[in-house]
């Protein structure tokens, strides 16, 4: 029996959760089992990640308006190549892989969906377009793989895919990577700061949801009361230089370090103290895993469904994300409380293990299985 052959399409110039997720599966493939190629947009640190798998990479960013041309180029991959599987991971690519499907009914089209509760924030009008579409391609979705319940319930819900084709795999991290990280003091240094200062870190693209600005709030008064604390910021996105620009105006630029995500990742999360996930709503799980693996103690909002996987106060502490007062009071209290910050983030590398790489592949191989027959 041959390899199984997988087309991946993904999208987006910046990295983020969605290149984790997709990062995350073909980490774990089994060279002699599988064999797959990438369509994807030049993302600079995705390329990076790809230079040590010897596969074929097709950059193509694919525009939001549907193009024959493009449509096109995959279908002429496609038969050259015939997968078995194409397997999408945003919105713009899981149009192109299920119209793949629609004019190739023989491949198994699997899509893993960002968070659906974005789509509930649109306008009316906006909201009403994507929804008919993601409707439409449901007829021709083998699969669609949500990263939690609530995900999956609104799939279900809006006929996004049938309760039968749909399936529930959380995210995952790579414990080993982040696991019994040393302090980096070489990058310590890089970035200006010493091991006098206590890090306050958060990683994630600059996106409206994502809430950077509540931190930079909240820094302005923690900074006055500790002058000792740091607060880096890790990502790239649309609202990078507006929240530059925010905290140069509100005085505490110095106070700030803005970086783009690199691939030692790891070498970043070894010189914080506390990690902060303060996401509005739809909040995705991969660097929330990754800081609870680098035994981190986390601040976590509680409208981005982090719930399902720790526990408030056990393994990591819930704030309201509408709410600075309740993000300083938290970043105050674990601040003077070193050994309840330590009990959370031993409490956090624990459960991390949970959703260690080892655990989770297997329900995305189970699924190839189960379109394929298997």
């Amino acid at each position: 029996m041959g390899k199984i052959k997988i087309l991946y399409i993904i999208g987006g110039e910046n990295f983020d959760n969605r290149h984790r997720k997709f990062l995350s599966v073909i980490r774990n493939l089994d060279a002699g089992k599988y064999e797959f190629n990438i369509v994807c947009s030049e993302n600079l640190l995705l390329m990076d990640y790809l230079k040590s798998y010897d596969v074929p990479v097709y950059l193509l960013s694919l525009p939001s308006r549907i193009s024959s041309r493009y449509t096109n180029l995959i279908n002429k991959l496609y038969l050259g190549e015939k997968f078995d599987i194409v397997h999408s991971f945003d919105y713009i690519s899981g149009i192109y892989s299920r119209l793949l499907k629609k004019f190739n009914p023989e491949v198994m089209c699997i899509h893993s969906t960002e968070s659906l509760i974005t789509i509930e924030r649109k306008g009316v009008f906006t909201k009403q377009i994507v929804k008919s579409t993601m409707q439409y391609y449901s007829l021709f979705t083998d699969r669609m793989i949500s990263e939690n319940d609530n995900d999956k319930k609104l799939a279900v819900k809006n006929k996004y895919i049938e309760k039968l084709n749909a399936s529930v795999i959380p995210a995952s991290v790579q414990v080993s990577r982040f696991g019994n990280l040393k302090k980096n003091f070489t990058l310590l240094k890089d970035i200006g700061l010493g091991s006098e200062n206590f890090i306050i870190g958060s990683a994630a693209p600059f996106e409206d949801n994502n809430n950077q600005q509540l931190i930079i709030r909240a820094a302005y008064y923690i900074v006055k009361k500790y002058p000792q604390i740091r607060f880096l910021f890790i990502g790239d996105g649309k609202n990078l230089n507006n929240m530059k620009e925010f905290a140069n105006t509100s005085g505490i630029l110095d106070f700030c370090s803005f970086v783009f995500e690199k691939e030692n990742i790891e070498d970043y999360y070894s010189i914080m103290d506390l990690f902060i996930a303060p996401d509005k709503w739809g909040g995705s799980a991969y660097t929330l895993f990754e800081a609870m693996a680098s035994r981190l103690p986390i601040i976590c909002s509680t409208a981005a469904e982090y719930s399902a996987f720790s526990r408030h106060k056990h393994s990591l502490v819930s704030f309201d994300p509408e709410d600075m007062d309740d993000l300083f009071d938290n970043i105050d209290y674990y601040y003077q409380h070193r050994e309840e910050r330590d009990e959370i983030a031993q409490n956090a590398m624990i459960e991390a293990t949970q959703y260690d790489d080892s655990v989770i592949f297997p329900m995305v191989e189970n699924v190839y299985n189960e379109v394929l027959g298997g």
